[in-house]
């Protein structure tokens, strides 16, 4: 992001005084100024004494990062003696737009500025060009491009075109990427498509940005796993977290589904019956070993309502060894019935 960017994105005014950090940032761009008269770029494309020249090339390099994407171009000479001669052409650098803009947006961005660029040369050169490559980092923009069935998004849909209209998908070649050590779209970080924020915190991207969702939400920052800032972020968080209790004997043994089950109600929800509209409750029977599930309706929630569930959930799934509930009246009651009718069987006539 460029200083007038910064500014504008604060709502700065013109006779506001300019904040610290912008000011500081300002007087270190200023002393690179006064590097330039030190920076030299020969006007010749080919020296004096070189020769005849046999093969005339144009190498245009492109990339993108979270501040811009830029270009530049080189004409690349060999004599008759295979001596080589590199010279810089061009260049052209685009601040990253005000809205935030994905990498590879970017990177599609200056691939089309580099096909412009070649056309601009091929017209202005009085040097007949034997070959022209493109060089990009990025494996994602070279398959845009390879593309010519497969329907994209309209802002790369139309700069693909343009591409494709411009040259051929021959002349593109990707370069290693240890010469590159910024953040690519086809690196680790690519598939979380990044980008730096206001406050130069690299996030993920995404499609919510129209969404009403606190933007820490859905585009949350990308923290390095074996930094002591990470750790420092995280830690109250993690103590604030409750622990789970430790788990009982019934969730750790191996035996056939609902062999120890818990029982809750949920609802009501509505039903219509008629011209009425009637309460009805969801029973939600949960294995305590493989946390499957199995709902019976209860009509209300009185003790014999449940115990009518809960006779259905048998003879459904078979006998259960434990059940476990919460205190409601209802499973308490019927807790009292079940046990009473247990001791009043007769084990001689059964």
């Amino acid at each position: 992001m460029t200083i007038l960017q910064e500014l504008c994105r604060n709502n700065a005014g013109w006779d506001d005084p300019v904040p610290s950090d912008v000011q500081s940032k300002w007087l270190i761009r200023k002393a690179e100024l006064e590097e330039l008269q030190n920076f030299a770029i020969p006007r010749r494309y080919k020296p004096i004494d070189f020769g005849r020249v046999i093969k005339a090339e144009i190498h245009h390099f492109l990339d993108a990062s979270f501040k811009g994407y830029r270009q530049c171009s080189y004409l690349r000479l060999v004599n008759e003696n295979g001596e080589i001669c590199s010279s810089f052409v061009l260049g052209k650098a685009r601040v990253m737009p005000s809205k935030a803009v994905t990498v590879l947006r970017l990177e599609l961005r200056a691939a089309v500025l580099s096909a412009r660029v070649s056309e601009y040369l091929k017209l202005e050169l009085e040097i007949e060009i034997t070959n022209e490559v493109f060089w990009t980092d990025s494996r994602v923009v070279l398959g845009y491009i390879a593309n010519s069935t497969r329907c994209f998004h309209v802002f790369a849909a139309n700069r693909d075109q343009e591409i494709q209209d411009k040259m051929s998908i021959s002349q593109w070649r990707l370069y290693k990427q240890e010469f590159n050590p910024d953040i690519s779209p086809s690196g680790p970080l690519g598939i979380l498509d990044p980008y730096k924020d206001s406050n130069s915190i690299i996030r993920v991207g995404g499609q919510l940005n129209l969404s009403d969702i606190l933007g820490q939400c859905y585009h949350p920052a990308i923290l390095p796993k074996t930094s002591h800032v990470t750790e420092i972020i995280i830690r109250p968080y993690h103590h604030k977290e409750q622990r789970l209790a430790e788990l009982q004997n019934d969730q750790l043994e191996t035996a056939p589904p609902f062999t120890n089950c818990a029982v809750d109600y949920f609802g009501p929800f509505m039903i219509r019956e008629g011209c009425k509209d009637l309460k009805h409750y969801g029973v939600l029977f949960t294995c305590m070993a493989s946390t499957a599930v199995h709902v019976e309706v209860s009509a209300t929630l009185e003790t014999n309502s449940f115990i009518n569930a809960f006779r259905r959930f048998v003879s459904r799934r078979g006998p259960i060894r434990q059940l476990r509930s919460d205190q409601g009246t209802n499973f308490v009651a019927a807790r009292r019935e079940l046990k009473v009718a247990l001791e009043e069987l007769d084990n001689d006539k059964i």
